[in-house]
């Protein structure tokens, strides 16, 4: 059956185009999109060759979506602006994460996540993963890079399919093994030539990802990739004591997932929905506390006077969560409450900033809201979150554009069509975090 083409996109409806880095499969921009009134991601591909896998990619996240793989919008094609630029070049359009990565808020910290928000992510990569293979998608390169954040803070699965499509193409600028992986994340069954990689491969990276995400280290961080190679078909494994908190709730089920994950016979490795039925529950345990933690995440992220600590070594999660003395957060965050005062507005944004979560999770009358905002949503924006399928994607594009680029005036005009609209919400989110 031959697929839909997916929608294009050319120059006539982008601007601003500024690089971003660089992926396993392409160079990647931030554009501005005149018509949206927001930034998207474009990723101008390596290889020509990709062309067919890229198409096929974008189909299958056309006719159906998730909350927690990357959205694609369609396909690039034209010659970019750039100096001296002639061909015609061709990449893949998508939603564009300004939080960036795990790896990268994990830098930017210098320590890792408080806890809720590590279980969360733990959480939603597993739902990300299930979705996939419920697409016929292997990933096949799971890692913190991959792994997009939200406006909110939510995981998004990234740089999938084209692993699984395009593994001969050696083109990250990260050295991959000839099945397509990161070498440190790849299964031991995997470093043999003839292997047919299957669900089994995600799996087992999951469980390094995990191990990762909670300990805030890259795994086996000085060794040779020789010594890689040799070493994890032996059965070596990261370390699961000393880096961890031994009285955080639902520790001992996280290991115990983890060294399922890693198991060295595939077959042993439990299935995604095994995962997911695991990383739930460990969040459950800590999801009161979501709120708070990606407050203080974002606080700190959004700080332009926020620096690193003095010590060059990331805290361990030992060192990385609970409340030493005075309030003060192990992770390196202050504990703070919200002041929501609705005659200050500088009160009324932090309310909408820290309460991202909650608002895209439990809002549901977004277009009553977006029409007080009136000129403040251009048509082509209002227009785009008006066709968003449920309530908590019209209130993430709602962040993404309109909130994000209107600043405090937007945020505050927002939390008053809030208050109109949903004030029960409101009353709830404000006893969250009391005066």
């Amino acid at each position: 059956m031959e697929l839909l083409k997916p929608k294009p996109f050319d120059n006539k409806e982008l601007e601003n185009w500024h690089f971003i880095g660089k992926g396993g499969f392409g160079l990647i921009y931030k554009v501005k999109h005149k018509k949206m009134g927001h930034d998207v991601a474009i990723k101008l591909l390596y290889c020509s060759d990709m062309e067919g896998a890229l198409f096929k990619e974008a189909k299958y996240l056309e006719t159906s979506s998730s909350d927690y793989v990357l959205r694609i919008y369609g396909i690039y094609e034209g010659i970019p602006p750039f100096p001296g630029e002639k061909f015609k070049t061709k990449g893949i359009v998508t939603e564009f994460m300004r939080r960036g990565s795990i790896e990268s808020i994990q830098k930017k910290l210098n320590c890792t996540p408080p806890v809720p928000l590590a279980f969360r992510l733990a959480h939603e990569v597993a739902l990300g993963i299930n979705f996939l293979h419920s697409m016929g998608i292997l990933h096949r390169d799971l890692k913190p890079s991959n792994v997009m954040l939200s406006e909110s803070l939510n995981a998004k699965l990234a740089d999938f399919g084209l692993s699984t499509y395009s593994s001969s193409a050696n083109t990250s600028f990260e050295e991959k093994a000839a099945n397509g992986g990161t070498l440190k994340y790849m299964p031991p069954e995997a470093f043999d030539p003839s292997y047919t990689p299957s669900r089994f491969f995600d799996i087992y990276s999951f469980g390094i990802l995990v191990w990762s995400i909670f300990t805030g280290e890259e795994p086996y961080k000085d060794a040779l990739d020789i010594v890689v190679e040799m070493k994890v078909p032996e059965g070596q494994r990261p370390p699961l004591d000393h880096q961890f908190l031994e009285n955080t709730k639902g520790l001992e089920d996280l290991k115990t997932l983890i060294s399922k994950c890693w198991e060295g016979e595939p077959s042993k490795r439990p299935t995604t929905k095994e995962c997911i039925e695991v990383t739930k529950k460990m969040y459950l345990m800590h999801e009161n506390g979501i709120n708070q933690a990606l407050y203080q995440v974002l606080e700190k992220l959004d700080s332009e006077k926020s620096e690193p600590p003095e010590a060059s070594d990331k805290p361990s999660l030992a060192v990385a969560t609970g409340h030493g003395e005075n309030g003060e957060d192990r992770s390196g965050f202050i504990a703070q409450q919200s002041v929501v005062d609705d005659k200050n507005n500088v009160d009324k944004v932090k309310f909408v900033d820290m309460n991202r979560a909650s608002l895209i999770k439990f809002a549901t009358k977004v277009m009553e809201i977006v029409d007080d905002l009136g000129d403040m949503v251009q048509t082509e924006a209002c227009s785009f979150i008006k066709v968003q399928r449920t309530s908590q994607m019209q209130m993430t594009e709602l962040y993404c554009g309109p909130l994000h680029s209107g600043g405090t005036k937007v945020k505050a005009a927002f939390y008053d069509a809030l208050k109109k609209h949903e004030p029960q919400l409101v009353r709830d989110l404000g006893m969250t975090f009391p005066v």
